[in-house]
């Protein structure tokens, strides 16, 4: 199981950009979004910028691991 670093965990803190997610759970842009339109990851908008939720993330995260086991 990958753990997880202590600047990931102070990043999770807070709601990320989508350029946090993408690093954070290594996807392109694109698959970023269509996690977002799916479902699957938890956003809202911040006057013009995307802020997806850090639990959401975290979640995701947690479900590959455990689908990789």
């Amino acid at each position: 199981m990958t753990e997880l670093s202590d600047i990931e965990l102070n990043v999770l803190a807070q709601d990320l950009t989508i350029k946090g997610t993408m690093s954070l759970l290594n996807a392109s842009r694109q698959t970023v979004y269509d996690l977002i339109n799916s479902g699957e990851l938890s956003a809202y908008k911040l006057k013009r910028a995307t802020r997806i939720k850090s639990e959401s993330v975290l979640a995701l995260r947690n479900r590959r691991i455990t689908a990789e086991d």
